[in-house]
């Protein structure tokens, strides 16, 4: 139905000579409809157990990507600068249609909307902090500090009426007269995961014309958190279409509700490094420990 994309920058002084500012901002969208799926005349329904397609109403994705994105500049002194710049990227914050896994080539059945998702990734953003300081023409001093948070994953729709409903699993539905696949309906799986990574940084730099030497710290921490949910009965059923019975079981699964992963991990590094020139000659040396 449609695709657009919208950008607009503006930067400039703040205060002459000190203190700067560079903004941008972009959004993106689309929205279409997703072939051979349709809405479930039952969905919420907790007295039925079978998939009927509403043919007047197919499912669609509606996708957005967003970028606001400020920079700011301060030469604090002659000798000190510190930039920063806040990355902020929502990714289907006000999404309608589902788009996780309905209609997907990816996954080995389709999903009816009511137990997809929207796809939203939101919160998503980096930060960023840089300090430089040229002591003298043969000393500088840097460190920065940056960041990143994301919140991924199928999360939970807006309607949750259909939260204490067992899970089906049709693996030969019949959509419409002449389509039949594998559907996933009246139950989602919806995701909670957050993922956090910090890197910071401090070096010191001196250079002549036949003399550089660094040395110099660098750290990371990486935070995962994942928690796979499902219906509140942590239940799913899989059958099959057969004549006479529109859903036959074939079996059951029982899911540890929620399924939780989470992990951590830290890096930290020192190293030296030294190189000397003399006429024809360069001498190289390094230390590093993680």
């Amino acid at each position: 139905y449609r695709v657009y994309d919208f950008n607009v920058a503006a930067g400039g002084p703040i205060v002459k000579d000190k203190l700067w500012y560079y903004m941008s901002v972009r959004q993106q969208g689309s929205r279409q409809n997703t072939l051979n799926t349709f809405y479930n005349k039952n969905a919420g329904n907790p007295n039925s157990f079978l998939y009927e397609a509403d043919l007047s109403r197919p499912a669609f994705s509606d996708r957005t990507w967003e970028n606001y994105t400020p920079r700011i500049t301060w030469q604090i002194s002659s000798r000190n600068k510190i930039t920063g710049s806040w990355d902020e990227q929502p990714v289907c914050r006000k999404c309608t249609g589902t788009t996780s896994l309905t209609g997907s080539p990816n996954f080995v059945w389709f999903a009816s909307p009511e137990s997809d998702g929207h796809g939203e990734f939101s919160p998503q953003r980096i930060q960023q902090v840089k300090w430089t300081s040229p002591l003298t023409s043969k000393l500088l001093l840097e460190a920065g500090f940056g960041t990143t948070y994301y919140e991924w994953g199928g999360k939970q729709l807006e309607d949750t009426s259909t939260e204490n409903l067992v899970q089906m699993l049709n693996l030969s539905q019949q959509v419409t007269p002449t389509f039949a696949t594998a559907m996933r309906y009246r139950s989602q799986f919806w995701l909670n995961n957050k993922t956090r990574g910090s890197q910071f940084n401090a070096s010191a730099a001196y250079i002549t014309g036949s003399h550089s030497m660094k040395f110099g710290y660098q750290g990371a921490y990486w935070r995962d958190d994942r928690e796979q949910h499902v219906n509140s009965q942590s239940l799913g059923y899989i059958g099959v279409s057969i004549p006479g019975v529109p859903f036959f079981p074939i079996q059951i699964n029982q899911y540890i509700n929620p399924f939780v992963v989470n992990a951590r991990a830290m890096q930290a590094s020192f190293f030296a490094q030294d190189s000397w020139t003399m006429n024809r000659l360069t001498l190289q040396g390094a230390l590093r420990y993680d």
